[in-house]
Formats: structure tokens, sequence, C-alpha cells
């Protein structure tokens, strides 16, 4: 449900002679500097002369759909995002800004008040480590065992994850 060209879930969809299907501005922002002849972003079939496209009014209501299921319907202005707040990356994928309540550092995502509620009723996810809003949460990783960054070596003066403390930082001190 996402157009390969801005990552996001269609925007009046559009679908190409080829079956490739785009948001019609993406298309449009793509192919605005072809005069006659134009060519698919993902396959690359060339047309010539530029095929007419209109929007997929079928696919434009799946997305719709699927938009609506994944916006909260409760968002109002007080959720909107403000400069160097986090946002919801389930509510981003929409193409909509709602502020992230929590971030979670075992799904290494952040969440508004309405997609935060399954860590909050689900048992296994109850387990996850919730923590304030962050934006690197990525960075948060130990970039070789790809585990939390939940320990300090302070031999080293940097952040490691438990398999670093047990292997190469054995014999350092390392805190929580």
């Amino acid at each position: 449900m996402l157009c390969p060209l801005c990552s996001l879930i269609f925007t009046d969809p559009v679908t190409t002679p080829c079956g490739h299907n785009f948001c019609h501005a993406c298309l449009q922002n793509t192919w605005v500097k072809c005069d006659n002849m134009c060519q698919c972003p993902t396959c690359d079939k060339t047309y010539s002369p530029r095929p007419e496209i209109s929007i997929n009014t079928a696919f434009k209501e799946l997305a719709d759909t699927f938009k609506n299921m994944i916006i909260p319907q409760k968002v109002t202005p007080l959720n909107n995002v403000q400069p160097g707040e986090i946002t919801c990356d389930v509510c981003l994928a929409a193409s909509v800004q709602v502020k992230a309540q929590k971030s979670c550092l075992v799904c290494l995502a952040s969440y508004c008040s309405i997609h935060l509620e399954p860590h909050q009723k689900v048992a296994a996810l109850q387990m996850h480590k919730l923590i304030d809003p962050v934006a690197d949460l990525q960075e948060r990783l130990c970039k070789k065992h790809d585990r939390l960054l939940e320990m300090f070596c302070k031999e080293e003066q940097k952040c490691v994850c438990r398999f670093c403390v047990e292997t190469e930082h054995k014999n350092h001190k390392a805190v929580s």
C-alpha cells in the first residue's frame, strides 16, 4: 500500500500501462521533464507518446480505507507534532504527523497514544521497554550484535550491549 516513489500510503493512485502503481503527484513529478517519451519508474518500460493516466478509483478507495484504519480517529490539533517533538512512526507511514507518547526499545518505533494501546493491553508487548519519545532509536542498537545498548563501559566511555559486556568488554567496569 506504499508508493515506491515517496514510500507513503498512496494518494490519488494511478496505474501505468505496465501495471505499476504510484501517487498521481509522484508520477507527474517524475514525468514532468519528459516531453514525448517517458519510462515507468519501477520497470523502466518506455512509453512514447506519454500515456494518459487517470486516478484508479477502486485502488484509491482501498488506499483511503487502509489510511483510515491506520490514522487515529482522535487526532486533534493538540496531537499535532511541534518542532523538536517525535512523530508516531505508524501515523507517519500514513502521511500524518501525530505526536509520539512513547518509544519502544524492542520494536524500535515511536507511538502516539492510540498506537501505543497494544503495548498496554497485550501481555507479550507489556514486557517491552517503553521510554519517553526519542528520534534516534536505530542508534541505540549495537552494530555488532544488533542488540540494545543498555550498558555503559566506563573504561572505554561508550554504550555497549550485554553481549559486548560478556565478550570484548569482559574485564571492563560496566554499569546499566
